[in-house]
């Protein structure tokens, strides 16, 4: 088999940059070899795992219009992604899940290491989604049939997610950070971004980048049946006390997606009670809370248990904390709507119409037209009796 460079194309993909944060100081202070393995760790990790999420689009057709490619050397991981089978809004949050797993197993790794150990490596990520060229190549078998193939993806957007990664040593919540036309992608999503401004060396001044503060993933990890999965969720669903490794603001969302999915797979009565029971002390162990996730959390078990007006001031708190989580506004407009329109008590009504009435005279400016439909549609009807 051999293949006849024939044209490019341009299409849109996902690009991710992973790097080691500070891998300078590791080469300098492991020695050759020490720091050769702990990287090995690492580019297994990446490949063997990003291969699970954007594993290699193969097909019999003779043009061949997708790509995925995932790969890991020295201390930067790659992945690179063109599908327009699967919305640009699916690959992002994709994108998020994975770094999430992968954070989350790179601490496992290193979770029984004892003082004297190498320092536990850390991931800086990138997110972009943008247009790339798209390099096609004819692929002439030994038959000479032939298939038109995408071989590979270049551009400046390449150039532009590596200074998104870049950007993650700023971080103070996961350090992934998101381009602006990726985090866009998103609105609607259970994702919490919190927006700077950062230099992106050579491209721009003051460009507005935004990190995963927080976020809720209802399947985690994303494949049961990948190495270490049974580990995985006795570390980090099963143990006694979720507390003890909730040690950086990212996992505490990651946690409490890990014991949801237990929550949501169980088929024993006592098995979802247990879990519950976990949710439970993971999203009310302390009044001063301030995770939006955890928030968001606290607000959905109120409505579960027919406590609307707790919902809905948990939501329309949330909303002014974090007027940028677009999901939360989603559901608060939602839930106003249903308390109004629904069989619940006089009060529980009169104070879903004070929140449409507020949002609608003072938080004008950021509601989507969709939210703006919705109050008015509450206020529309006459005043309770």
């Amino acid at each position: 088999m051999y293949t006849q460079h024939e044209i490019s194309d341009v299409g849109d993909a996902l690009i991710l940059f992973a790097d080691v944060i500070d891998s300078s100081k590791y080469s300098a202070t492991l020695g050759y070899i020490e720091y050769a393995k702990q990287l090995h760790k690492i580019q297994s990790l990446f490949k063997s795992l990003g291969k699970t999420y954007f594993p290699p689009l193969t097909t019999v057709d003779e043009r061949v219009f997708r790509y995925s490619n995932v790969d890991a050397r020295g201390d930067e991981g790659t992945i690179f992604c063109h599908n327009p089978d699967e919305p640009p809004g699916e690959l992002v949050f994709k994108a998020i899940q994975f770094s999430y797993e992968l954070k989350g197993r790179l601490h496992m790794i290193y979770s029984d290491f004892h003082e004297g150990s190498p320092k536990p490596m850390k991931l800086g990520i990138g997110i972009h989604f943008d247009k790339v060229a798209l390099i096609t190549e004819h692929e002439i078998d030994e038959n000479g049939d032939t298939r038109l193939i995408i071989s590979n993806l270049e551009g400046y957007s390449i150039n532009y997610a590596k200074r998104i990664e870049s950007c993650s040593r700023l971080g103070k919540y996961s350090q992934i950070f998101l381009s602006k036309r990726a985090a866009h992608l998103l609105e609607g999503e259970p994702v919490v971004l919190s927006k700077q401004l950062s230099d992106l060396k050579g491209i721009q001044n003051n460009e507005e980048v935004f990190e995963v503060q927080s976020a809720f993933i209802s399947k985690m990890p994303f494949n049961n049946e990948f190495p270490g999965s049974e580990q995985f969720f006795e570390k980090y669903g099963k143990s006694d006390d979720a507390q003890d490794f909730i040690n950086e603001p990212w996992q505490k969302s990651f946690v409490l997606s890990v014991i949801s999915t237990l929550y949501d797979e169980a088929r024993i009565d006592k098995l979802k009670t247990l879990y519950f029971e976990k949710i439970s002390q993971l999203v009310w162990v302390r009044p001063t809370e301030d995770d939006p996730i955890v928030l968001f959390t606290r607000a959905k078990m109120c409505g579960e248990e027919g406590k609307h007006t707790q919902k809905l001031g948990y939501l329309k708190n949330l909303v002014k904390l974090y007027p940028n989580f677009i999901h939360a506004r989603i559901k608060l407009a939602e839930a106003c709507w249903e308390v109004a329109k629904g069989a619940q008590e006089k009060a529980e009504i009169v104070f879903a119409r004070n929140i449409a009435d507020e949002f609608l005279c003072r938080f004008v400016d950021y509601l989507s037209d969709k939210e703006k439909e919705v109050y008015e549609d509450i206020l529309s009807n006459h005043e309770p009796e």
